[in-house]
C-alpha cells in the first residue's frame, strides 16, 4: 500500500554493508537506461517521496525542503548523485540496492528514520524515482559500476589493534578525530562536504556517534570506498587491504567494539 507508515522526515544517504575485491554486477537495474523502468513505477515513487521525502529534501531533490534550515549538516541535495556510503569504488554511484538498504535502514544519529514498514514495492519505486533526479544515473560513462566484496577479516588482536594505531597516526586521522578518536582533532570544527555544508566530525569514542558503521567490517568498507562528496576520502590506494583492517580493528574497538 502506497505511503505506508512514511513520516515526515526524512534525509537520504547511503549505508552500504560490503567492501572489497572489485565484481563487475550483472547488466540490470544499475546500468544507465536499463529496462525501461515502468512510468507508473517513477510516479509511484515521486508519490511517496513528495510526500515523506521532500519536507527535508525538496520536491526538487536538492536539500532545500521547508524543514533544512532547521538543521546543522544540510539534508542531501538529490540532484548532485553523490551518496556518501555505498557498496561501490570512490567516486562512484551507488547501487540500487545501497539506497534501498537507506530507505530500510535509515541513517544512524541523523533526522533519516529507517522505513522498515514501508512496502518493498514502495521503497522499490522510490529508489527508482530519486535516480530520475541526479543526470548521473543516465550517463552511461558511470558504467559499469565497481561493486565491492570483503576479503577474508583480520581478527582484532592486539598487534592488528596496535597496527591499527600507527595507521591512525600516519594517515593523520588525528586531526580531525582527535588523538584518542573523540572528535576533537584541531580541524573537527572545520569541516565540510564539496557543497560547502558543515560536517560533523565522529566522536569514534561514541557508538552511538557512528552514522554509517555497525562493525569493524563496515569501517573497513568506509575505508576502502571513501565516503563521496565528504572530507573522508578512500585509502584503497594508500593503505594496504591488511593495513585498512588493522586500522578498522583499531578505530572499531575505540568505543568497546559493540553498539
Amino acid at each position: 500500500m502506497i505511503l505506508q507508515s512514511i513520516t515526515t522526515i526524512c534525509a537520504i544517504g547511503v549505508i552500504a554493508g560490503s567492501s572489497l575485491t572489485l565484481d563487475r554486477p550483472s547488466a540490470g537495474s544499475d546500468t544507465p537506461g536499463a529496462a525501461s523502468v515502468p512510468s507508473e513505477m517513477i510516479a509511484r515513487g515521486k508519490t511517496v517521496f513528495d510526500i515523506g521525502c521532500s519536507p527535508c529534501h525538496g520536491l526538487e531533490g536538492a536539500g532545500d525542503g521547508p524543514l533544512s534550515a532547521n538543521f546543522r549538516t544540510r539534508p542531501r541535495d538529490l540532484t548532485k548523485g553523490v551518496y556518501k556510503s555505498r557498496s561501490t569504488a570512490s567516486g562512484q554511484l551507488p547501487t540500487d540496492d545501497d539506497i534501498d538498504r537507506a530507505i530500510s535502514a535509515g541513517i544512524h544519529t541523523s533526522t533519516m528514520p529507517p522505513y522498515l514498514k514501508m512496502s518493498p514495492d514502495d521503497r522499490a519505486a522510490v529508489v527508482q524515482y530519486l535516480k530520475t533526479l541526479a543526470v548521473r544515473f543516465t550517463d552511461s560513462t558511470e558504467y559499469p559500476l565497481e561493486v565491492l566484496t570483503f576479503n577474508q577479516p583480520i581478527p582484532a588482536t592486539p598487534q592488528s589493534i596496535a597496527l591499527g594505531r600507527a595507521a591512525y597516526i600516519k594517515m593523520q586521522c588525528d586531526n580531525c578525530h582527535g588523538a584518542f578518536g573523540k572528535g576533537d582533532g584541531v580541524s573537527s570544527e572545520l569541516q565540510h562536504d564539496d557543497f560547502g555544508n558543515y560536517v560533523h566530525t565522529t566522536d569514534l569514542t561514541n557508538a552511538s556517534d557512528f552514522k554509517f558503521a555497525q562493525s569493524a567490517q563496515d569501517v573497513y568498507r568506509i575505508f576502502s570506498t571513501g565516503m563521496n562528496g565528504s572530507p573522508m576520502p578512500s585509502y584503497a590506494g594508500t593503505l594496504q587491504d591488511s593495513d585498512r583492517w588493522h586500522l578498522a580493528n583499531y578505530v572499531w574497538g575505540l568505543h568497546g567494539g559493540e553498539r
